[in-house]
């Protein structure tokens, strides 16, 4: 169980970390980087014990879980912002 708060935990903070860097170029509001990051390293440590990659409680797990909260938030930017920002 505590491995899911670390993920959770791992995803808040590399969502608040890319926030942090995307300042001032970001029309969405504050929580939506976060929970980007948050639903990618869920999704990334998942994928990765359903390949056998690691174990539940293996380090590395979270390893996968930040770059899966990288991955969902660049995914997120190249394929939903820049679609947003054509239409206006």
């Amino acid at each position: 169980m505590y491995i899911v708060v670390w993920t959770i935990l791992i995803g808040f903070v590399v969502g608040l970390i890319v926030r942090s860097r995307l300042s001032g170029q970001e029309d969405e509001n504050l929580w939506v980087i976060p929970g980007l990051g948050i639903s990618g390293a869920l999704f990334g440590s998942i994928v990765g014990r359903a390949l056998g990659m690691y174990g539940p409680r293996d380090p590395a797990s979270l390893a996968m879980a930040a770059i899966g909260a990288i991955l969902g938030i660049i995914t997120y930017r190249r394929y939903f912002v820049s679609v947003s920002r054509a239409a206006r």
